[in-house]
């Protein structure tokens, strides 16, 4: 004879329950609360990734323009201190982008071709600015990342104070020449380590493909004006109102070395960043 089991219905019942709740899936609330919690981690974990995309992208500009930096006391050292300072103009030489990137072999030799555009006569890479724009555009030392639009082949510009042509205005002051002078002799710019020589450029000012505008060398090329007021209409420095590095820049000097200043600060953005003795 079969024993009686008290608990055997209530353990059938109990396995068709638990079936049951397994077949039904989640709850609207439940659902609510799981999409709450992945909203929340977003925006706790959204601000973090940006500031750290945002360092890794400055860090990397500040590495290009230790590069160019680099590149630029290598150059002087072969060439008995000239240093080339000039956009793609002037002399048709003074280009300074193929020079220095040439002296740490950061890309292909350009075309050196004797070539007639215009008026100019020269090097190809050197008179031809659409062949220019063309080998730059490659070039990741030449390139902040931060810089989305792809037309830009060049993100940086170049110092042209002339100290050969500068007024002296007081005793141990200069003033600004509008004549740059293509070619500078580092032995003649004072005070190497404050004066800046290749910058960040202010991409809503310069055209992608202007570059013969691609320096700077009066006080309204800067983000700020003599007073401290932010310059936010046709100078060719990156504007005090960037965003791209989180309100910061990079910059390399005549010495060499590359830092990295805060957009923020007046103080960091005045005339002696072009000319030391303006101070």
């Amino acid at each position: 004879m079969a024993l009686y089991d008290p608990f055997a219905g209530r353990v059938d019942f109990l396995s068709e329950r638990s079936r049951r709740q397994a077949r039904r899936g989640f709850t609207l609330v439940e659902l609510l609360v799981v999409i709450g919690i992945i909203a929340l981690l977003i925006s706790i974990l959204l601000p973090a990734l940006g500031k750290a995309r945002e360092q890794s992208q400055r860090t990397a500009c500040l590495s290009n323009l230790r590069q160019l930096g680099q590149a630029a006391t290598i150059y002087a050292g072969d060439s008995h201190g000239w240093l080339p300072c000039d956009g793609f103009s002037g002399g048709p030489s003074a280009f300074f982008v193929p020079w220095l990137i040439q002296a740490i072999r950061a890309a292909p030799e350009p075309d050196q071709t004797i070539t007639t555009v215009g008026k100019q006569t020269g090097w190809r890479i050197h008179v031809d600015s659409a062949y220019c724009l063309d080998w730059m555009k490659p070039i990741k030392v030449l390139k902040c990342p931060a810089v989305l639009d792809e037309n830009f082949a060049l993100h940086y510009i170049v110092n042209s104070f002339n100290w050969d042509n500068a007024v002296e205005v007081a005793a141990g002051t200069k003033g600004y020449s509008e004549k740059v002078p293509g070619w500078q002799k580092i032995t003649k710019v004072p005070r190497t380590s404050e004066a800046a020589y290749i910058v960040e450029a202010n991409m809503t000012t310069l055209a992608y493909n202007n570059i013969g505008s691609y320096n700077f060398y009066r006080p309204a090329d800067l983000p700020y004006n003599s007073t401290g007021a932010p310059i936010l209409s046709g100078n060719r420095m990156i504007s005090s109102i960037d965003k791209r590095h989180g309100g910061k820049t990079t910059m390399c000097f005549w010495d060499g070395h590359a830092e990295t200043r805060d957009l923020r600060q007046p103080g960091d953005f005045g005339v002696g960043i072009i000319d030391p003795l303006a101070n």
